[in-house]
């Protein structure tokens, strides 16, 4: 298969796999601050639910990695920690510096973290 169809493929496994972690992390937030968690915790839960989904998906379909775990893991963990930072950033500025409602800081996120997570979990997390 050539690099650019491979690279096509991957990205748009990419987006299969991104797409579900987003349906998650989006309804697990929705939910929870419908429940009553402040904008920032919401996102901190979803976020780690969705990461959950996310590695897994991208681990075993997007990269198709026969290597341990462990080294990918850790990366993926260093990944997800900098879209987590990224992802709480955007909500507190779009939630309290804008007051804009909840639901459009989680666009924001949606269109910002994605792109960074693709690139580095492809050209480190799991190379």
């Amino acid at each position: 298969m050539s690099s650019l169809r491979a690279l096509i493929l991957q990205g748009l496994r990419f987006g299969v796999v991104g797409l579900w972690s987003t349906a998650v992390y989006v309804s697990v937030a929705a939910l929870t601050h419908a429940m009553g968690a402040p904008p920032v915790l919401a996102n901190a839960i979803a976020y780690a639910i969705a990461t959950g989904v996310s590695y897994l998906g991208h681990f075993h379909w997007t990269f198709g990695r026969s290597t341990g775990h462990r080294r990918a893991l850790l990366r993926f963990l260093v990944v997800s920690g900098a879209g987590f930072l990224l992802s709480a950033a955007i909500i507190h500025a779009v939630t309290e510096a804008l007051a804009a409602p909840f639901w459009v800081a989680l666009i924001a996120v949606i269109f910002v973290v994605p792109g960074l997570s693709w690139a580095l979990g492809r050209y480190w997390a799991f190379r």
